[in-house]
């Protein structure tokens, strides 16, 4: 089977496993090659979808040619199995065939498996990587990146929670702890930290639930409670926090905007 690791550092390996040199080396097309692995809804696209995205500066007959060019040299590549279409006017990827990680994540995540959904978050979607000549591409990029990083921060929160609602403050330590964060996910709350290490020492289970937070008075309790005052909590998005507890965030989203700030209230 192929396996395409679009999150963290890319990588391409073909069905006998060998590296996919070549492919690595043509950024358009594996750019195209990413995009039928990671776009949702999965499964088949629109040709003139993908020619907007990829070959904007191009008339209707040169796009297309372009376009076959780049799918036959995908097939060449990794076999003819890891590409499906019906009839001329829609391509997609064989998922049967090829394997990559995104889709992976996704189905982790859906199916509550979110240490396994962690484990395949080894940074950001196609870290590092550049298109010139496709905004389109790019801005898709950039709305996956930033879909992909607040669920993987959703899910680290979640099994904090869940961890300290048990009473399991070993598992929650290490799950607030920054060396346990995916390394597109950076936390940037050492409140939280301090406050389930203290709680650990102390064997204190309820002092570990509660997360005062200084924009909501002081108050503790859950999320319902706070964001009834608290404009803040309200927002999906507010500035990072330093003397807040909980789990906080901050992660990568582009190249254009190199840091997004995102406060995940207990």
């Amino acid at each position: 089977m192929v396996e395409f690791r679009l999150l963290g550092p890319l990588n391409l390996t073909t069905a006998d496993g060998r590296e996919a040199r070549s492919l690595l080396a043509q950024p358009r097309r594996l750019a195209l090659l990413a995009y039928l692995a990671a776009a949702t809804p999965r499964g088949l696209h629109r040709r003139d979808t993908i020619l907007a995205l990829f070959w904007p500066e191009l008339d209707q007959p040169h796009a297309r040619a372009a376009l076959r060019q780049a799918l036959h040299v995908l097939r060449d590549e990794l076999g003819a199995q890891a590409l499906v279409s019906r009839g001329d006017e829609e391509i997609g990827l064989a998922f049967e065939a090829v394997r990559c990680d995104v889709a992976d994540f996704d189905r982790a995540v859906e199916g509550g498996r979110l240490t396994e959904a962690l484990d395949l978050y080894r940074g950001e979607l196609l870290e590092g990587f550049f298109v010139s000549g496709a905004p389109d591409f790019e801005r898709w990029q950039d709305q996956e990146r930033s879909r992909l990083a607040e669920a993987a921060c959703r899910s680290a929160r979640t099994l904090m929670e869940e961890s300290e609602a048990s009473g399991d403050l070993t598992a929650a330590g290490i799950w607030a702890r920054p060396r346990r964060c995916p390394p597109g996910v950076r936390r940037v709350r050492p409140a939280a930290r301090r406050r389930v290490r203290s709680a650990t020492r102390r064997g204190d289970r309820g002092a570990a639930r509660r997360d005062p937070c200084p924009r909501d008075g002081g108050r503790t309790g859950g999320s319902a409670e706070r964001g009834a005052g608290d404009p803040h909590a309200q927002a999906s998005h507010c500035r990072p926090c330093p003397r807040a507890g909980g789990v906080a965030r901050m992660f990568r989203v582009g190249r254009r905007r190199p840091w997004a700030g995102g406060v995940c209230h207990g």
